[in-house]
C-alpha cells in the first residue's frame, strides 16, 4: 500500500491507472509524463501555464496534455521517438544519451544517470550531438518557466 494525505493506493489493480516512481522529475518527464494534478497541483498548474505559453492557447487540460506527450514519446510502430540535437542547443533539463550512456544536460554539462543518482558532471562540446530522450513537446517547457525538480545529486 502506498500512501499520500491519508490516500490508500493499492498498486497494480487491472484496468486501473497505477502511480509510477521516478528518480527526479526530469527522468519522469524523459519518459512521457507530467506533474500529477492530484498530489502536486502547484506543479502540475506552473506545466500548465508554462505549456501555454510556449505553444500557445489556453491552459491545456490532463487530457490534451497526456495525448500530446504520448504522441511525442512513441512512434507509431510503438518505440521511443528519439531525435539528435546539439547539447549546446539543449535546456538544462534535457535528457539524453551520450555514448550510449543515458544522463542529463545541466549548465553546459552532462551528467550520467543511475538508478541511485547522477554521478559527475562532465564538460561536453556545445557542438556534440546526443540522442535527445525527453519528448520534443516537454523540451520547451523550461524556456517557457517551468523548472523540473531535479535529484539532489544533480546539484
Amino acid at each position: 500500500m502506498l500512501e499520500f494525505k491519508g490516500w490508500r493506493r493499492v498498486q497494480w489493480q487491472p484496468g486501473l491507472l497505477t502511480e509510477l516512481y521516478f528518480l527526479d522529475e526530469v527522468t519522469a518527464l524523459a519518459a512521457g509524463h507530467r506533474p500529477c494534478g492530484a498530489c502536486r497541483v502547484p506543479d502540475y498548474q506552473r506545466f500548465q501555464h508554462s505549456w501555454a505559453n510556449a505553444l500557445g492557447g489556453g491552459l491545456p487540460g490532463a487530457p490534451e496534455m497526456d495525448g500530446r506527450l504520448e504522441a511525442g514519446q512513441r512512434t507509431p510502430e510503438g518505440r521511443q521517438h528519439i531525435f539528435r540535437a546539439a547539447v549546446g542547443d539543449l535546456p538544462d533539463s534535457a535528457f539524453v544519451r551520450l555514448d550510449g550512456e543515458a544522463g542529463l544536460v545541466r549548465q553546459g554539462r552532462w551528467l550520467p544517470w543511475s538508478m541511485a543518482g547522477y554521478g559527475a558532471a562532465r564538460a561536453v562540446a556545445p557542438g556534440l550531438r546526443a540522442d535527445v530522450l525527453t519528448p520534443a513537446v516537454t523540451m520547451r517547457e523550461p524556456g517557457a518557466g517551468y523548472a523540473p525538480v531535479l535529484h539532489l545529486s544533480a546539484k
